[in-house]
């Protein structure tokens, strides 16, 4: 995995809280410090999951939506979910800066380019730091329209829905659903 820089944890925390470095999107993960690279159309699908969540949370008051801007502690990593929900009752009220101290009910990746080996290695280190901390993981392929669904239990529940199948919200975001093929348009 390509990397900016090397770090403990705690050197990590400190450097993201300069001011300097506040608003930069990096991941820490694995003791590496990790650029948050920019996907145009990785953007486009979070913003079409964004409306749709961000239309269901409000109308239920349930919790908070948020992009990829807002970054999660998760175990020991630092990470910024494409799309993430959490719970009013985990999170009654989001933190200004940092990252988020309570692991999202829902984070939601969507992959890296088929080619991307280092950003494929990055997302599995995710998913199994995300499903330990409890959350639920929806991972959306844009080359192959599909989405796979992890729920952390024991053992692990892994679903794959293709672009005619219904993307549904479970114990997480119950009601929800909405057909995968309206969240990941052809390119």
């Amino acid at each position: 995995m390509a990397q900016s820089k090397q770090m403990t944890v705690a050197e990590f925390d400190k450097y993201i809280a300069q001011p300097e470095n506040a608003e930069q999107f990096v991941e820490y993960i694995v003791g590496g410090v990790y650029p948050v690279s920019s996907n145009p159309y990785a953007a486009k699908i979070a913003g079409l999951i964004l409306t749709k969540l961000n239309r269901y949370v409000k109308k239920n008051d349930i919790g908070h939506v948020t992009g990829k801007g807002a970054g999660y502690i998760i175990e020991d990593g630092r990470y910024h979910p494409d799309v993430a929900f959490i719970s009013y009752d985990y999170q009654p009220k989001l933190p200004r800066n940092g990252y988020t101290p309570v692991p999202p009910d829902l984070a939601i990746e969507i992959a890296p380019p088929a080619d991307d080996r280092d950003g494929h290695r990055k997302l599995r280190v995710k998913l199994t730091n995300y499903l330990v901390a409890d959350v639920t993981v929806w991972v959306v392929d844009a080359d192959e329209r599909t989405v796979e669904v992890y729920k952390p239990t024991k053992p692990v529940s892994v679903q794959l829905l293709t672009k005619d199948d219904e993307l549904e919200g479970g114990d997480v975001l119950p009601d929800f659903s909405v057909k995968v093929g309206d969240l990941i348009p052809k390119k």
